[in-house]
C-alpha cells in the first residue's frame, strides 16, 4: 500500500499543505513557495536532501518481531539481504536508499537521515558550536564517510562526504 501525501483542514481554515501558502497556511503568508520540480521531467527538488538512511534496531531483518515484516506489509518496502555491519538494505527495487543496523536498547529505533557535506571536519566544528554533538566518530565505508551527530535537542543526523 503506497502512501501519499494528505491535505490537512483544521477547523475555520482553508484546507492547505505544506507546499503551498494560503489562508490558515502553516508556510508564511505572502512567501513564493519553493520549485517543486527540476525541469519537465517533474523530478522533486528538496533545498538540503538526504541521501541515505540509517534504521537502528534491536530485532533481525529475518526474526519473526523483525522490522522486515513491518515495513514490507505497511508500506510494502522491499529490503533486501545487508553486508557488513548492515542486517539488510532497503530498496527501490534496484538501488538501496536505506540500512538497517543492529543497534542496543539505548539507541535502537532511530532513522539517521545521511546530508552531504562539503568539508565533513568543518562540518562537525560548526555543529559542535552550535550546540550539537558528535555521538559516532568518522567511519568509512565503501560509499564515501560520515561523522553523526546530535542537534542541541537530541536528534541524529549524519555528516556525509561520498567517496571518490
Amino acid at each position: 500500500m503506497r502512501r501519499t501525501h494528505r491535505n490537512t483542514v483544521t477547523p475555520g481554515y482553508d484546507k492547505t499543505d505544506e507546499f503551498t501558502t494560503g489562508s490558515g497556511s502553516d508556510t508564511d503568508e505572502g512567501v513564493a513557495p519553493a520549485p517543486r520540480y527540476s525541469d519537465d521531467r517533474k523530478i522533486r527538488l528538496m533545498s538540503a536532501p538526504f541521501v541515505w538512511f540509517d534504521l537502528t534496531t534491536t530485532t533481525t531483518t529475518t526474526s519473526s518481531d523483525g522490522v522486515q515484516d513491518f515495513y514490507t506489509q505497511l508500506f510494502g518496502w522491499t529490503i533486501g539481504p545487508g553486508l557488513g555491519d548492515y542486517q539488510g538494505f532497503v530498496t527501490d527495487g534496484e538501488q538501496p536508499w536505506a540500512g538497517i543496523l543492529p543497534a542496543d536498547a539505548a539507541s535502537a529505533g532511530r532513522w539517521i537521515p545521511y546530508v552531504v557535506v562539503d568539508d565533513l571536519d568543518a562540518a562537525a566544528k560548526q555543529a559542535i558550536a552550535l550546540g550539537g554533538s558528535i555521538v559516532r566518530d568518522k567511519t568509512v565505508g565503501p560509499a564515501g564517510t560520515s561523522i553523526v551527530v546530535t542537534d542541541p535537542g537530541g536528534a541524529a543526523v549524519a555528516l556525509f562526504t561520498p567517496a571518490g
